[in-house]
């Protein structure tokens, strides 16, 4: 569970993602709030908050990969 903890944190500080996409991203993937709330809040639609939560998703999970390779 430290890796994935770590690996959050390294996701959500890592400056080369639009902040948008990682509010977007800490919204629904962490916070567990709806899609159609999140896309309300940001003025996007539902469809572009879950392509946005499944790249990050994405992104998340080849940190934690690498990380544990590497352990």
């Amino acid at each position: 569970m430290q890796t994935m903890e770590a690996a959050i944190e390294q996701l959500l500080a890592d400056t080369s993602i639009n902040p948008r996409n990682r509010e977007i991203f800490r919204h629904t993937a962490l916070m567990r709030e709806s899609p159609e709330a999140v896309a309300a809040m940001f003025g996007t639609t539902r469809g572009n908050v879950d392509v946005i939560k499944k790249r990050m998703i994405e992104k998340l999970s080849a940190m934690v990969n690498e990380m544990t390779r590497l352990s």
